[in-house]
């Protein structure tokens, strides 16, 4: 039997679709991005590798972070868009429940609302709507003292390793059980940067954005006093906010504890 073509003619689709986005609203240095990360750890043979080595999984990671930070002295040098000062691939520790809203479309929308070190103006922060999780489970307090849980299902499975263990890394995953890392991070560039992605809005506000949502909802059910995520994308209106963190050395009052100044020494 002939194996049917679709599924490639399905990626040549989505992968002309994806250039052209990121061509038309990004420009072409996060186009050679897109490319570059295809190349070195988003490719069929590169994750094949890794499932094998924890070492491969290691180097492909510290291969692109830095390699990328090229592109991305590329894009500021070049003034077609703003990059933050921050490292753009640090994960920090945040309370899940500072996390109270996402964007309208949800994991969709435009690609550069979830591009690592962007930093963008507009009113695209005020489209959120409260964090929710479809799933059925959301509507339990707690799993084990619900007569309708499915113990075999990912996310039940998940509440309970999560209710034992507590709330693992994506690093700390990579070390333990290898192959489930990968096989779970399909969506993100890498299987370290399957962290729960936010953004930031003008206010410091923290909005989910991509990544993790069950984790996400586990956390809160399971009162998790932090977890790691990693930011995406921050409102040019808090990134002079670092700014003048960075430059002035004092933090105001009320962003005093932020986790997103952390890095910056005095908070």
């Amino acid at each position: 039997m002939i194996p049917s073509s679709a599924p490639i003619q399905r990626r040549i689709f989505a992968f002309v679709r994806i250039s052209r986005e990121v061509i038309y609203y990004e420009g072409i240095i996060f186009y050679l991005l897109e490319i570059w990360s295809l190349i070195t750890v988003r490719n069929p043979i590169t994750r094949l590798f890794m499932m094998r080595s924890k070492l491969v999984t290691s180097a492909s990671f510290v291969l692109f972070r830095r390699t990328s930070m090229w592109f991305y002295k590329l894009v500021s040098l070049s003034g077609t868009a703003e990059i933050t000062d921050a490292d753009p691939y640090t994960i920090i520790r945040v309370d899940p429940d500072r996390i109270e809203t996402q964007l309208e479309y949800g994991e969709d929308g435009p690609r550069f609302t979830k591009r690592h070190g962007r930093v963008l103006g507009g009113d695209w922060d005020k489209q959120t709507m409260p964090f929710t999780q479809k799933d059925r489970f959301i509507r339990w307090a707690r799993f084990d003292r619900s007569p309708h849980f499915d113990p075999e299902e990912p996310i039940t499975k998940l509440y309970f390793e999560m209710k034992e263990s507590g709330y693992k890394s994506q690093r700390d995953i990579i070390d333990e059980d290898l192959q489930r890392a990968i096989k779970t991070s399909d969506g993100a560039l890498h299987p370290r940067l399957n962290e729960i992605g936010v953004n930031i809005d003008r206010e410091g506000n923290m909005i989910w954005r991509c990544y993790g949502q069950h984790r996400l909802i586990l956390a809160k059910i399971l009162d998790i006093d932090t977890i790691p995520v990693q930011v995406l994308v921050r409102h040019e209106r808090w990134q002079r906010v670092r700014d003048k963190v960075r430059t002035d050395n004092e933090t105001p009052d009320r962003f005093r504890n932020h986790p997103d100044l952390q890095d910056l020494g005095e908070c």
